[in-house]
């Protein structure tokens, strides 16, 4: 699985694995936003075809970063794709120096919990009735890369 930066140009395959995967999916509009900012990268997972299997959105600030979106296509799932893309923005955020690393998944998503927590993301709190289309709670999960000296 190669993963690498990628730009707007994959805008339709994102959209695409982002519908397919997601109730309240993001709207085109705010993949553009992503893709058009400084402070966010969107990451492309390709198999050996050189076609999109999955992407995800990390946004970095200073000694921060939050994963605001990953998703691999239904067909691609539990093959690699997550787990790709988290050694990726993970290595990435270790050379641009981020201590902590943030995201929230769907109290129910059992198989996100589980990627996160092998990748060593821990359980921080909840937020109530964070998602909608269902309604339900989030967990927030934090990785530390570089504790405090």
């Amino acid at each position: 699985m190669n993963v690498e930066p990628i730009g707007e140009e994959y805008l339709r395959d994102v959209v695409a694995v982002e519908n397919a995967s997601f109730a309240n999916p993001w709207s085109e509009q705010s993949f553009q936003n992503a893709f058009r900012s400084d402070l966010t990268t969107i990451y492309g997972a390709f198999g050996d075809d050189g076609i999109l299997s999955g992407f995800a959105c990390l946004f970095v600030i200073g000694e921060e970063a939050e994963i605001l979106d990953i998703a691999a296509k239904p067909d691609q799932r539990r093959q690699g794709v997550g787990r790709a893309l988290m050694l990726r923005m993970i290595e990435d955020c270790e050379k641009l120096g981020v201590k902590s690393v943030y995201l929230e998944v769907r109290v129910s998503n059992s198989a996100a919990r589980s990627l996160y927590e092998k990748n060593g993301f821990i359980p921080q709190g909840i937020r109530r009735r964070y998602y909608t289309e269902p309604t339900e709670d989030a967990v927030v999960m934090k990785k530390t890369i570089k504790e405090d000296l």
